[in-house]
């Protein structure tokens, strides 16, 4: 397994997607929640929870390992 990290980073956070957009938040739940839908686009409202959650939990996980090995 990866990373894990238990402890939710908070602050100014900020990242520049594949498409060149900037997206921040004060968390990085906030965060890894942006990225995912800014990944996935117009389908992002038409996918189910289930795979909402797990984009954002992905999104998650190499926010954090980033974050770690910074």
């Amino acid at each position: 397994m990866g990373y894990v990290m238990t402890t939710a980073l908070t602050g100014d956070m900020s990242i520049v997607t594949s498409d060149g957009t900037t997206l921040t938040d004060s968390t990085d739940l906030g965060l890894a929640w942006k990225w995912a839908e800014n990944e996935h686009g117009a389908a992002w409202k038409d996918m189910p929870y289930r795979e909402r959650v797990v984009s954002v939990s992905d999104a998650l996980a190499a926010l954090r390992t980033a974050y770690a090995n910074a």
